[in-house]
């Protein structure tokens, strides 16, 4: 890799679609190699090739997730490759002499101002070995998706909802699950007939479809499903898509309940509520740096938080770093405020640990008055670690390389 300091950007994936290498487009898949030089030396990196297809010509294409398999099994235009930029090189100086009979060349531009850092792609006849380095795993059994920088796993009959969260001491943290479970609520309210709708996670039937098991990344496919009167889930299907140093998870809502009247209200709630290894941490958000203290007592301070529009909160302690930032489709416009409760005496269930232990996230109020019916919302989770990279997070997104 290249030197400390020369290149800004270690946590970014590099995704890249076969458009934007067409001189590799209709090679074989299991003949394609990705290399960088480092010290002059031509080293194979991890990698992965992620097949996508579209079942119709207007569709956008998904992914195919074993034992599917693509239409068009070579490398073709809307297939991803996948590698890390903190894997990536310097320039190369002449051939590689490896044998190779196609070769691109990739660079990639550090948005900070730094040099370019490059990669290799490359096709053999014969291909010699892959990278040994495997950064991500989903462990079927446990139902687990275990990384360098977290472990996150789910309940037998949840695909969508984790219920386990932890940082490895190799990163800052204990090792220890420090969550009770993801919650996903909304209520619905129509004061006129007295209406009111109260959805949570036992109301969603959401099933494992598939998963995608490489070196770089892990991709799971979930089928979520629920019709209501306030919000609906009808047939969605979600991906979850997993790094070395942070996933993310988008929830798609489609809204029953629509318009401006002002006798009718729909709220969503997305959060975290932690289990009592969690008391002693601290809590921040974008409008609260100071932080306050997680013990499962609402305290002052945190009665006098800002619980106004919100686009991060974070965790930190003995348990690990953990950053949350929520995004949503480009053209919602939702207001999203914070939404954050340290209190056992308040049940919240379906939860395993009852009360709320620094139950913390994101609340959209009213948003079937938001034009617009089908809406997504992006949950990303950072695990920074002891480097303290929560900015250095927030860039992948905002100015992705």
């Amino acid at each position: 890799a290249l030197g400390a300091g020369t290149f800004s950007r270690t946590m970014d994936p590099v995704v890249i679609t076969g458009e934007y290498l067409t001189s590799i487009t209709g090679a074989e898949t299991g003949k394609i190699r990705v290399y960088a030089v480092n010290g002059g030396n031509w080293e194979p990196i991890p990698f992965q090739i992620d097949e996508k297809y579209a079942r119709r010509k207007k569709n956008a294409p998904h992914y195919v997730f074993p034992p599917e398999r693509d239409r068009d099994p070579t490398f073709d235009s809307d297939d991803e490759l996948v590698f890390i930029s903190s894997d990536l090189g310097g320039k190369a100086s002449g051939d590689p002499g490896l044998g190779q009979n196609k070769l691109a060349e990739i660079a990639v531009k550090d948005p900070a101002g730094g040099r370019n850092a490059y990669a290799y792609v490359m096709v053999f006849d014969s291909p010699p070995p892959i990278s040994p380095k495997d950064y991500i795993l989903w462990n079927g059994s446990d139902r687990r998706v275990e990384a360098p920088g977290y472990n996150v796993g789910y309940p037998e009959k949840e695909a969508l909802f984790f219920n386990y969260l932890s940082v490895p001491k190799g990163r800052g943290g204990s090792g220890e699950n420090f969550v009770d479970t993801f919650k996903m609520r909304a209520t619905g309210r129509i004061i006129g007939q007295l209406f009111v709708a109260d959805i949570h996670n036992a109301d969603y039937r959401n099933r494992p479809y598939g998963v995608i098991d490489g070196p770089v990344r892990v991709i799971r496919k979930v089928r979520v499903n629920f019709n209501g009167m306030a919000m609906s889930v009808n047939e969605d299907w979600v991906d979850l898509v997993y790094y070395p140093e942070w996933f993310e998870m988008q929830v798609p809502v489609k809204m029953g309940l629509r318009g401006p009247s002002t006798n009718s209200a729909a709220d969503v709630h997305l959060t975290v509520d932690l289990n009592d290894d969690a008391a002693g941490m601290t809590f921040r958000s974008s409008r609260n740096p100071d932080g306050v203290v997680v013990n499962g007592q609402l305290s002052e301070a945190e009665k006098a938080l800002d619980y106004g529009p919100s686009r991060w909160c974070a965790l930190s302690g003995p348990e690990g770093d953990v950053v949350v930032r929520m995004d949503q489709s480009p053209r919602s416009g939702a207001r999203q405020d914070l939404y954050y409760l340290d209190d056992l005496s308040k049940t919240d269930p379906p939860e395993n640990n009852p009360g709320q232990v620094g139950n913390a996230g994101f609340q959209v109020l009213s948003i079937n008055r938001i034009p617009g019916h089908h809406r997504i919302f992006t949950l990303r989770f950072m695990f920074p670690g002891q480097a303290g990279a929560a900015g250095n997070s927030f860039s992948m997104f905002d100015n992705p390389v």
